[in-house]
């Protein structure tokens, strides 16, 4: 979930059918009143899971990560009726995004779908992103979270390592 600006909240409904009678996934919008209404439907093939931002922004972004980690990042007009630019990550999986006082998100997670290497992306807001590689480069998990520390765009994050040990790392952007 996450809010909206009128009081309201929007969420995710995976339960929305399709006429095919596949499940699909659904933007929805909460009001005040308690009626709820759809916002958008995505592809049946996609699973999208939201971007919620730590500095409020006018448009709503959804990141949407398919079978493999080519994921993507699709930002919506508000009230949500139509995408207004797709950003595509090629093999970029996510658990965490921050975005950054310059409009810049930092998007944490891994860089593999097996043996994953924890990474962060740095996505601009031109649709321009680099991707950087946790040591060692193999087999170091995913981040799972992150806080922004301020500052000069530090970072708490922590990840999984292969061997189910969990580790704080500090991570600095220059």
């Amino acid at each position: 979930m996450m809010p909206a600006p009128d009081y309201a909240f929007y969420y995710l409904n995976g339960s929305t059918k399709e006429a095919r009678a596949r499940s699909s996934v659904s933007v929805m919008k909460l009001g005040l009143s308690g009626s709820p209404s759809v916002l958008h439907t995505f592809d049946s093939n996609e699973i999208p899971t939201f971007v919620y931002p730590d500095v409020p922004r006018a448009d709503l972004s959804f990141y949407v990560q398919g079978g493999t980690l080519d994921s993507k990042i699709v930002e919506f007009d508000n009230p949500l009726r139509s995408p207004t630019r797709v950003i595509k990550l090629h093999n970029a999986g996510m658990r965490k995004c921050l975005q950054l006082p310059d409009r810049s998100m930092a998007i944490f997670g891994s860089q593999y779908l097996n043996g994953a290497t924890a990474a962060v992306t740095r996505l601009y807001t031109t649709g321009i992103y680099k991707t950087f590689l946790v040591e060692p480069t193999y087999q170091s998990g995913w981040y799972y979270d992150a806080v922004f520390l301020g500052g000069d765009r530090q970072f708490a994050a922590t990840r999984l390592v292969d061997d189910g040990r969990a580790v704080l790392d500090w991570v600095s952007f220059k």
